[in-house]
């Protein structure tokens, strides 16, 4: 039997993206952002290249960075970390996806799984970024 995200190994990148995406956004709201962060380091190791794969794994660590209501992980991260962990690896994700040609600005200013990015500055400097290519 396969482990967690290994199943993914075996499957098409765009399926395997999509079914990562899936589990990572279901671990995140059932409050399991291990798992889910997880996934979505899975998500980014199948990326390559590819900027919409970088750009979904970077949603996904966006996801995970909503933190309400943990207080501490099993291994004693304050919830403070894990958001800070989340939103740095969201981040990297995007400007990589940026740098493999992600242009589309509409998309970054309204998905609603980057909502926890929209106010830091990294994220608005990624947009003006993308604005000027």
């Amino acid at each position: 039997m396969l482990s967690e995200p290994q199943f993914a190994d075996s499957l098409p990148l765009l399926v395997a993206k999509d079914m990562l995406i899936f589990r990572s956004t279901v671990l995140a709201s059932d409050g399991d952002l291990e798992g889910a962060f997880g996934a979505a380091e899975k998500i980014e190791r199948l990326a390559k290249e590819n900027a919409v794969v970088w750009y979904d794994a970077a949603r996904c660590y966006s996801i995970c960075s909503d933190t309400s209501g943990l207080t501490k992980t099993s291994d004693g991260e304050t919830a403070v970390e894990v958001r800070q962990r989340c939103t740095n690896a969201a981040l990297r994700c995007l400007s990589k996806a940026i740098d493999c040609g992600f242009k589309n600005l509409a998309r970054l200013q309204i998905d609603p799984d980057l909502k926890s990015l929209r106010g830091n500055r990294e994220f608005q400097s990624l947009l003006k970024r993308i604005g000027k290519t």
